[in-house]
């Protein structure tokens, strides 16, 4: 596990861990108030995903707030990565023990996902929060 480090981005200082969550469990870091996944879930391969969301449901804590960054595109024309995360898929690997919605879609086309020959591409904040 790699030290924690201090993010002073948003003018606050946090502690953050910087590690992976294969292979954690509670009794190593303990419950996490708030979780950020800006990339984990779209970079991983896709049969990687069930086990990283056991991790992931493992580490919140009751009233946790996990922000997660899902992708739309046409799979058809782009296998990955980035992976396309359907809501099936989501509904699929957390829907047993989180709620989740949708806070903002962002049109994220650029030049990059044109070249892959896609004609949209956008980006999804989910907020992701366990069944009380």
């Amino acid at each position: 596990m790699e030290p924690a480090h201090t993010n002073t981005t948003t003018g606050y200082e946090s502690p953050s861990l910087v590690h992976s969550p294969f292979g954690s469990d509670e009794t190593i870091v303990g419950k996490f108030d708030g979780i950020w996944d800006r990339g984990s879930m779209v970079a991983m391969n896709p049969i990687d995903r069930e086990r990283y969301a056991n991790a992931m449901i493992s580490l919140m804590d009751k009233d946790c707030r996990y922000l997660l960054v899902t992708l739309e595109y046409n799979p058809k024309l782009h296998p990955g990565p980035p992976f396309y995360v359907p809501d099936a898929e989501l509904e699929k690997l957390l829907g047993s023990f989180c709620n989740f919605k949708c806070l903002k879609t962002t049109d994220a086309l650029t030049e990059v996902e044109r070249k892959w020959g896609l004609d949209f591409f956008n980006e999804n904040l989910v907020l992701v929060t366990l069944k009380q």
